[in-house]
This record gives C-alpha cells, structure tokens and sequence, in this order.
C-alpha cells in the first residue's frame, strides 16, 4: 500500500486474513484508518482452544501436517476446495467457474504450500496474540455469518482487545460472507467506513 500511495487506510479481510490483519493492526496502527475482519476465529483470543477443536474444523489439524496436505491435494485442488464451496449455506454463491479460479490459483506449488503454511503457524500466532494484549485503537467492525459456526465468535473474541469495536451478524449467510451476502457487505461497510457528517459529528 505505501508502494501505491497510501500511508493510511482501511483494511478489510476474511478468514485466514482476520488473523494477518489483527496482527497488521497491532503491529502498525498508525497506518491503519479502520479495520474490519469476518468470520474467523483469532489465534490465541478469547476461547481459541475451545473453537479450535470444533467440528468442521478438521482441517485445523490436517492442514497443519508438514508435507502430508500438499501431496495429497496435488493435482485434486478443485475436489478438494468444493468440499468447502459446496459447505456454503447460500448453494449458488460460489459458482463453477468461481471455483475453477480459485484451484488454478492454488495449483500452483508454491501457493498451496503458502495456504496450509498459515496453519502451522497457528501455534506461534496464539501464542504471540496471547502475550500481546495492547489494545487496537483504530475504529473495528466484526462480522460473521449468521448460519456461520463462527457468528459472533470474533466480535466476542475482540471486546477488551478493540477501544472502537462494533459487531454485526449477517443475515441469510455462512462462511463466505462476500460471497452470499454481497449487497448486504457493500453497505454495511460502507456505512463503517464512511466518515460521519459534520451534522452527525455534532451530535
């Protein structure tokens, strides 16, 4: 982002990238204006080894075998990430051709390595998150889909952690909130992100 331009700005993510942009968060909170995360549990927050270990959370534990995932994924990438898509509660958000993007990216050795990678760092991260309890200045939304295992885990994870945190629960939606629930998403960052009135500010 410095590259383009941008000293400062807001910082979206899902999934895995709530835990990158949490940690982004602690680490420079000068660059960042908001920050908004969805529908994914934090290493080392309120509850983790509870979550953790709950179904369908299988794939915490496969993903973190070194090696093992990679050779077996290989060449199966889309067999293998439908199993998620097609988990999705709205059925038609993922399409076909959606997912056929997403395999070709992972098909690439390097990458699918890079993805289970994240999981094996889950240890180090909970660690790191659970000795670091400065609080994230910064204005933060967390949602989570309301037919999500996750719901309102990471809002509930973040209170103490955020001076600034709001929480919604998107409705009609699972894990793929972008996805499922994209009219939705569009305006309800747009109402966080957007700076208030000089009308509003005053009142």
């Amino acid at each position: 982002m410095n590259g383009l331009g941008h000293s400062r700005f807001a910082l979206i993510a899902h999934d895995l990238g709530a835990s990158i942009a949490y940690a982004y968060a602690q680490q420079f909170p000068e660059e960042l204006t908001r920050l908004v995360v969805m529908d994914d549990p934090i290493p080392g927050l309120k509850d983790w080894d509870i979550v953790k270990g709950k179904w369908p959370r299988w794939h915490f534990a496969f993903h973190a075998i070194p090696h093992l995932p990679e050779a077996l994924v290989t060449s199966r990438e889309l067999t293998y990430l439908n199993w998620f898509y097609n988990n999705a509660f709205q059925k038609d958000a993922i399409t076909d051709a959606d997912a056929r993007q997403y395999a070709a990216s992972y098909a690439r050795p390097a990458s699918l390595h890079a993805g289970f990678e994240y999981y094996r760092a889950f240890a180090q991260d909970a660690v790191d998150n659970a000795a670091n309890d400065m609080s994230i200045a910064m204005p933060v939304l967390a949602l989570g889909g309301d037919h999500s295992p996750w719901r309102s885990y990471l809002h509930e994870q973040l209170q103490g952690r955020a001076v600034l945190l709001e929480g919604d629960v998107v409705p009609d939606c699972g894990h793929f909130i972008a996805e499922e629930q994209p009219v939705w998403l569009v305006r309800r960052l747009q109402k966080f992100l957007r700076p208030p009135s000089a009308h509003e500010a005053g009142h």
